[in-house]
């Protein structure tokens, strides 16, 4: 999120990745989860590359702003 962003939209993100972690990565720390469905599986792992890609970015900002 940039500094322009709506105070909303990170709280949206944040729930976002709350909702992803409850949903795809508490589960299977609990219990074997099959996805019987190979595109269901693959759409799990786009999902997770898009956060990461998000958390690359909001990364990116932070430090671009921290630099001298």
């Amino acid at each position: 999120m940039g500094p322009t962003a709506d105070p909303g939209e990170g709280v949206a993100l944040m729930e976002l990745f709350k909702g992803a972690f409850g949903t795809f990565k508490n589960p299977a720390s609990h219990r074997r989860v099959d996805f019987a469905d190979p595109t269901e599986a693959a759409e799990v792992v786009l999902l997770a590359d898009l956060l990461m890609r998000l958390l690359d970015k909001i990364a990116a900002a932070q430090n671009a702003a921290t630099s001298p």
